[in-house]
């Protein structure tokens, strides 16, 4: 993988979830080579799932907004339009949400 996630974690059914924390956001540019990583790891079967863990409400919506301008990926030098089965992959939390997440429902 060109990009590796900050940690994974293991459910007890044996799917794993890619886990991100942002602190600061990256250019469109970045995140564009970050998500076509994921999407070709969840191809893989390496994980399932991307969470995106943020401090705040603030950065959240700031993370939506700039994955939902992202139209395209490049997939093997081929351009990718992301439909909403690829954008289904990425789930962002801040912290308390986090916490209070039941990780059972993506079993």
């Amino acid at each position: 993988m060109k990009h590796r996630p900050d940690g994974l974690i293991t459910l007890p059914n044996g799917k794993r979830i890619a886990i991100e924390t942002e602190r600061s956001l990256k250019t469109k540019a970045r995140y564009q080579q970050i998500i076509a990583s994921h999407l070709r790891a969840r191809t893989e079967n390496l994980w399932f799932f991307v969470f995106y863990i943020v401090p705040d409400e603030q950065k959240k919506r700031a993370l939506m907004l700039l994955f939902d301008t992202i139209k395209q990926v490049i997939e093997n030098s081929q351009q990718v339009t992301l439909e909403a089965k690829h954008r289904n992959v990425f789930r962002f939390y801040t912290m308390d949400e986090l916490k209070a997440l039941e990780l059972t429902t993506y079993a």
